[in-house]
């Protein structure tokens, strides 16, 4: 039995619902994905961050080395297999900065993973903050990270992520075509294997996730 921590939970909340409100009424972008995805990396990427490769801790890492949105230095980026976004975290990007022929605003906003490392505490926190974020959006494009790493030989991180978005949208399968994909961690070369290696896997679904209508669909779409 693990305690939770009261105390950095209702701060988490606060935090968490302060972000809530930053969105509300906007057009949102959620990016969503497992701990380690690269949420961050592509919010710093798309909002005109220079991205080079660099190396933390001596493991290879794509980070931001000019950043052009001071608003996005609050996105922490990081090579390692744990959650660096404690709450849900948005920007706002005039398209104008980025390229002169296009007008408007987007607002991007991330998560921590699916599978966060913080423990319980953040979970609750974001559960609450992110369905009274959602609620009060104008509209929400969900945009699904998928990594290399998610999409190895066993596919765990993309079953868990399957399960869990199939678990908290109860017609998936319909919602679908407002979905788009991102896959990161790739190497060039392999791009051309990933459609054969998600055909491989869903014929190899059990039992219990050929049942899943909104889980297979999800398979299915990417």
């Amino acid at each position: 039995i693990r305690p939770l921590d009261l105390d950095v939970m209702l701060e988490l909340i606060d935090e968490a619902l302060e972000a809530a409100d930053k969105i509300k009424g906007k057009d949102v972008i959620q990016l969503l994905g497992g701990t380690g995805t690269g949420k961050s990396t592509t919010i710093h990427f798309l909002a005109g961050s220079t991205m080079e490769l660099t190396e933390m801790d001596e493991i290879p890492h794509i980070a931001p080395v000019k950043i052009v949105n001071q608003e996005v230095v609050s996105f922490i980026t990081s090579p390692h297999m744990r959650s660096e976004t404690r709450i849900i975290n948005a920007i706002s990007i005039d398209l104008s900065t980025l390229d002169a022929s296009k007008e408007g605003m987007i607002t991007l906003c991330d998560s921590p993973g699916f599978d966060d490392t913080g423990g319980p505490e953040i979970d609750i926190a974001n559960g609450i903050g992110v369905v009274r974020a959602l609620k009060g959006c104008h509209s929400v494009k969900p945009v699904v990270l998928v990594s290399a790493d998610s999409i190895g030989a066993r596919f765990e991180g993309l079953i868990r992520l399957a399960t869990i978005l199939a678990a908290l949208i109860p017609d998936l399968e319909s919602a679908l075509p407002s979905f788009s994909y991102i896959f990161t961690k790739f190497q060039k070369k392999h791009h051309q294997g990933v459609v054969a290696k998600l055909k491989n896997k869903k014929r190899e679904l059990k039992p219990e996730e050929r049942a899943n209508r909104g889980f297979v669909a999800l398979f299915n779409d990417l």
